[in-house]
């Protein structure tokens, strides 16, 4: 992991243990998330682990491996998702690859349903990407129509004549 993590200014007041030490000890700590486990695998009291990850130059770097960490795992993502993308657009052109009885790799098309399916889930996943609605959810209130049809046919049983005159403009 390319880090920043040496713009964090570790305290090292009468300390025995070097910059590097401290850093290898927080990123323990931040890839097992068990203070115990950091300190045997840095060869750290366990006691001196707490107190560094306690500290303000302790919990800074954590903060700080973290998001750097967060921008790694974040890419990876994006090219596992770039990666499966491909591989489904590839089974949705030419089939996806079996063997049949003779052991032999055939290619057989996707299933409408399967089709549908990948569709479906893609729609979604595009529709979240883009904080969009994936459904529509309507509730009908049955008794406001009830009352808007009887209005409707109240009006539609008045018969009212509208006098007036046509005013011309030409």
């Amino acid at each position: 992991m390319a880090s920043n993590a040496s713009q964090v200014t570790i305290t090292t007041q009468g300390s025995k243990y070097t910059n590097d030490v401290k850093k290898e000890l927080i990123c323990n700590y931040i890839v097992k998330g068990n203070v115990n486990k950091a300190a045997e695998l840095s060869n750290i009291p366990v006691r001196t682990a707490y107190d560094w990850i306690k500290s303000e130059w302790g919990e800074s770097l954590i903060t700080q491996v973290r998001l750097e960490k967060a921008d790694e795992l974040d890419a990876g993502m994006s090219n596992v998702i770039e990666k499966a993308m491909e591989h489904v657009i590839n089974s949705l052109e030419h089939g996806d690859e079996v063997i049949d009885k003779n052991n032999e790799i055939i290619r057989l098309r996707m299933k409408g349903k399967e089709a549908a399916t990948v569709m479906g889930i893609a729609f979604d996943k595009r529709q979240i990407s883009r904080n969009m609605p994936t459904s529509i959810s309507t509730s009908v209130d049955n008794a406001a129509l009830t009352k808007l049809q009887e209005q409707f046919q109240a009006l539609s049983k008045q018969s009212k004549v509208i006098e007036g005159e046509v005013i011309d403009n030409d």
